[in-house]
């Protein structure tokens, strides 16, 4: 008796498996099917307005101009930092620079 009560524990057991398994397999099939209608969808508010040309030129500054903007803007500097310690500097370098009070 005892043996036939294990082998029904475990037929039990083994019918919950197969059901969680089938009922997991029938989700697992219903997301597939969702997911490829989805991929079919063209689900997109992009367009094409015109078509891309090709450029004559390269996209990026060549080193001609990346030098010449890099001493242009040591030129800048160099001026504002000339102009920042003209205006800093309070010490007398002539006469009449004392302003009267």
């Amino acid at each position: 008796m005892s043996g036939e009560s294990e082998k029904s524990i475990k037929y039990n057991i083994l019918k919950r498996e197969l059901d969680s398994n089938r009922q997991l397999y029938d989700t697992m099939l219903g997301q597939l099917k969702q997911s490829t209608i989805a991929a079919a969808m063209r689900a997109s508010n992009v367009r094409v307005v015109d078509a891309a040309r090709i450029p004559k030129r390269p996209y990026k500054a060549g080193p001609g101009d990346q030098y010449g903007f890099g001493s242009d803007g040591r030129t800048l500097l160099g001026v504002v930092f000339v102009i920042m310690r003209e205006r800093a500097d309070r010490t007398i370098q002539q006469p009449g620079d004392a302003p009267f009070y």
